[in-house]
């Protein structure tokens, strides 16, 4: 079964959401979306990123 869950750095995201990474950290810095800190490093889980982005499009509208 797996269980392992993909992380992915600011820079990843922002590909896989297809934004500006600035706009990642703004929103990460501001907990605006699901991420965590190691060191200095923002990372992100795959899963909880497609969940906070299904709730933004069911938000809209």
């Amino acid at each position: 079964m797996g269980t392992e869950s993909t992380v992915m750095t600011l820079k990843e995201l922002a590909a896989y959401l297809r934004v500006n990474p600035t706009t990642i950290y703004r929103l990460a810095k501001r907990k605006q979306i699901p991420g965590f800190k190691i060191g200095a490093d923002w990372r992100f889980h795959r899963e909880a990123i497609d969940e906070w982005r299904h709730r933004q499009e069911t938000n809209v509208g």
